[in-house]
Parts: structure tokens; C-alpha cells; sequence
């Protein structure tokens, strides 16, 4: 047997809440999975970070079955992705471990990659200051939560107003500006919401609404004035014949991938070629990794010839993390 491995398990705790449409994490479980190669004598970590009621491998039996997926990793020597292709955030862990140790990520240590600032939900004051250290630390993508629960859509247009309109920043006029409504907005009512927020120069809003629902979401890809990117849409459809289909049906503009949702590395290359194949546009987020895992995913995307904003700012979100690799610098990350 080539390969052997260890698992410690670690909790993380958030600064304060962090608020989507579907509710609030106070804590994030994760696995930090290290695989030793008999062979070479290397060892590399990855992490297997699922996230509860969102990850399609998340389940309270978790850690028993990542334990059956380590073992018989170790006993084949490779992945068995068809078996497993409904454990992405597994898939990502030993993945990330596997290219450690191959030292075949060939990253390139001057790349610089552009982040966008992430402004969580929170009442509106909380919001507004969020917004301004963003722009204080001219951040030139700006990203914004929306659809929370407790919070009047009349008070979320005030938001983008005072953005667009900042008193002190000016560049808030001219940042790009990405909102994720995490599904927050009904079909009925979602073209309506569109065309209010396409008065603040929309770059791109992701999922609108619900999963799922591809003819609803295939109309709003036609008709709405701001570009439609998918997140949650792409979770659970780890083979290609599926991913395919829902391209196809729904024809986004921009997908948004997720590695430790997305089938691992390797199905986050299948997204990208897929995406490509069909001209729609992409960019790549953490889904709260602890900086193992973003600097992962950051080495990963450091090999790819991408301009776009990328989602990899998260790891400043807890109380305590593991020590990263890559150093954020206004909204740049360099090694």
C-alpha cells in the first residue's frame, strides 16, 4: 500500500455570524486530511470542509464515512470517482493533498490574484461600514449579500444607493458590484427585483432564485437586465452528462464554482471546460474553508489564465485560522 493518511478534526468559530438567505453559520466543523506517500517520503494536507444544509455530502455520520473514503483511497491508490461522486467535499481534501505532494500545481509564486470584497448580511448600519472599509481598502469588486430575512428590499436599494453614491469614497461609483441572493427571491416576483437593482450597474447577481427550477431560471437568463451567474444550481450534479444538461436548460452567463461543492478540483476543471465550450463566463469562490483550503484553491486558480475577480477573501471570517500561504494586500493575494 502507497499511501497512508491521518484525520484531525477541528471546529472553527466566526467572528460574528455569517448571514445568508437560507440562515447563519456560528461555527464551521472540518477535517484536515494528511496523506503520506511511502514512495517519495512526502506527505500533503488537504480539507474536507462540508458545509450543513448546503453540501450534498454533509450528513451527522460524516467523519465515518470520510474515514471508508480514506481507507479505501489508501487501499486503491486512487479515487474512485464514480463511486463517490456525491462526496465533492472528500474528493477536494485528498485531491488537495494528492497535488501537494506531486508538487505538480506548477504555481506561479509572482501571480497576484484580484478577490472581490465580500459585504455579509447584517442590519444596514453594520452593512454600510462593511461597505466602507471595502472601499477604504480600494477593493475594485465588491460583492453583496442580499435577500436576508428581517431586511426590507426598500432598505437593501438604500445599501446599493450608498454605495454608488458614498459620501467619503468616490471609487464606489465605479466598482464592479456582484450580488448573490442565495435564492432568496421567488420566481413571480424575481424579473421585478432584477430590474430595480439594474438601475446600480449590475455586474452579475447569483442565484436569484431557488434551485431547481431551470425553465424559471432559463427565463430570467433570457430576460433579465442584469447577468444571471449560478452557484447553488451546480450542487449535487457531479457527473458530466448532468452538468451538461443543466447548461444546456438554463444557458447562464456566468457560473460560480465551488470546489468543495463542485466535485473537487477535478470537477471544478470539468465546470471550467464545460463553461468555456459554451462561452459563458466563470470565477471561483471558497465555501468558508479555513486558509488550508483557500490557499489551496488560491494555488489552483494561481495555474488558470484568469483576469476575474475570484471569491477567496473568507478565511478572515474566524476567530482563529491555520497560518496561510498567500497574503492579502488591499484585494490582491500574492505569495
Amino acid at each position: 500500500m502507497r499511501y497512508s493518511y491521518s484525520i484531525e478534526h477541528k471546529e472553527l468559530l466566526f467572528k460574528v455570524a455569517a448571514r445568508t438567505s437560507r440562515g447563519e453559520y456560528l461555527t464551521h466543523n472540518i477535517w484536515i486530511i494528511t496523506i503520506n506517500d511511502m514512495l517519495s517520503g512526502r506527505s500533503g494536507t488537504g480539507e474536507a470542509a462540508p458545509l450543513p444544509d448546503l453540501s450534498v455530502d454533509a450528513s451527522s455520520n460524516y467523519e465515518n464515512i470520510l474515514f471508508q473514503f480514506c481507507n479505501e483511497f489508501c487501499d486503491k491508490g486512487f479515487i474512485d470517482y464514480e463511486k463517490w461522486h456525491n462526496a465533492p467535499s472528500m474528493i477536494f481534501a485528498v485531491e488537495c493533498a494528492l497535488r501537494s505532494i506531486n508538487l505538480d500545481c506548477n504555481i506561479n509564486s509572482n501571480h497576484k490574484i484580484q478577490i472581490n470584497g465580500l459585504i455579509w448580511m447584517g442590519d444596514i448600519a453594520t452593512m454600510k461600514r462593511r461597505i466602507d472599509e471595502k472601499l477604504s481598502d480600494n477593493f475594485r469588486c465588491i460583492k453583496i449579500k442580499i435577500g436576508a430575512k428581517g431586511l426590507s428590499f426598500q432598505s437593501e436599494l438604500q445599501l446599493l444607493h450608498y454605495l454608488r453614491n458614498n459620501p467619503v469614497h468616490t471609487i464606489g461609483k465605479s466598482v464592479e458590484l456582484r450580488l448573490d441572493a442565495n435564492g432568496g427571491f421567488s420566481p413571480d416576483k424575481a424579473m421585478a427585483i432584477l430590474n430595480e437593482l439594474s438601475k446600480f450597474n449590475v455586474h452579475s447577481i447569483e442565484q436569484p432564485i431557488r434551485q431547481g427550477q431551470w425553465s424559471d431560471m432559463r427565463r430570467l437568463c433570457e430576460e433579465s437586465p442584469i447577468p444571471i451567474a449560478l452557484d447553488e444550481e451546480l450542487i449535487g450534479l457531479n457527473k458530466t452528462a448532468e452538468k451538461i444538461e443543466m447548461l444546456n436548460a438554463v444557458k447562464p452567463q456566468f457560473i460560480v464554482i465551488k470546489p468543495t461543492l463542485h466535485g473537487g478540483i477535478s470537477g471544478a476543471e470539468e465546470w471550467i471546460r464545460l463553461a468555456e465550450e459554451r462561452h459563458i463566463g466563470w470565477w471561483v469562490t471558497s465555501a468558508l474553508e479555513s486558509n488550508i483550503g483557500l490557499d489551496a484553491i488560491a494555488d489552483w486558480i494561481s495555474t488558470k489564465n484568469t483576469t476575474m475577480a475570484q471569491g477567496l477573501g473568507t478565511g478572515q471570517l474566524y476567530k482563529w485560522n491555520f497560518q496561510s500561504k498567500w497574503h492579502l494586500k488591499n484585494d490582491e493575494l500574492t505569495k
